[in-house]
């Protein structure tokens, strides 16, 4: 390894993407090229950091002192098309919701499901309607609409939703919110918005375990339960068409 390249996960490095799945990511950091290498996890370790273009050192979990750029909507599209696909619910398939129900037309809730890419049978419930059955990796998903509009949708991840690092890292750091009980799980809100999208989305996700202390809080397990809430764009969130 470079010497002085032993601190760098401990250093503020911002990253940019390539495009390019093997090697997702580059920086230029102390006069030196550093690119970060995806492996085949579990049998390897998660990601190799190479130093101009040589492997300088493994890392199990990405640094929290390093900055990725967030992920855009088309992007999140096209990887969150390719996990439902593969039967999986993750960080990738939620952001990618968040950002469909902002710029979907209209309101009705067979519309915002059909955007999802999703199939199955609304059925009628006491203030909302359940979509049966739950696509994969979901265990209930509920839609409230008022007036014949999509207001909210309520799912309940199988086993164990996204991490809270998961979100942060492809929606911005996510802002602590007020449980309502003592013993209710501790909501993180995160605001979504989409160039000049007609709605905006606050997806909340609820974790069983406080966040823990420093900066970026971690160690909150997955979500228990997301809310996905569709309102109006504030007039300085409004960006540019297309």
């Amino acid at each position: 390894m470079a010497t002085g390249f032993g601190r760098l996960p401990e250093q503020p490095i911002a990253w940019s993407r390539t495009g390019n799945g093997e090697f997702p990511f580059r920086a230029d950091h102390a006069g030196s090229e550093l690119t970060i290498r995806v492996n085949d996890f579990p049998a390897e370790p998660l990601y190799t950091l190479l130093i101009d273009g040589r492997p300088g050192f493994d890392l199990e979990d990405w640094p929290s002192a390093w900055t990725r750029p967030l992920v855009g909507p088309e992007a999140l599209r096209v990887a969150g098309d390719a996990r439902a696909g593969r039967g999986r619910f993750d960080a990738i398939v939620v952001a990618d919701w968040a950002h469909r129900l902002c710029a979907v037309a209209g309101s009705p809730a067979e519309r915002v499901i059909a955007a999802f890419g999703l199939t199955g049978e609304l059925v009628e419930a006491i203030g909302y309607r359940l979509l049966m059955p739950p696509p994969a990796g979901v265990d209930r998903l509920e839609i409230s609409e008022r007036d014949g509009s999509v207001t909210d949708l309520q799912i309940t991840p199988t086993g164990g939703g996204p991490h809270r690092a998961e979100l942060d890292e492809l929606l911005g750091p996510g802002r602590d919110g007020v449980r309502v009980h003592w013993d209710s799980p501790h909501p993180v809100r995160y605001r979504v918005t989409v160039g000049a999208a007609p709605y905006a989305c606050n997806l909340v996700a609820y974790f069983a375990n406080p966040p823990s202390a420093g900066s970026p809080p971690t160690g909150q397990g997955p979500a228990v339960r997301l809310m996905l809430q569709r309102g109006n764009v504030e007039l300085s969130e409004r960006g540019p068409a297309g």
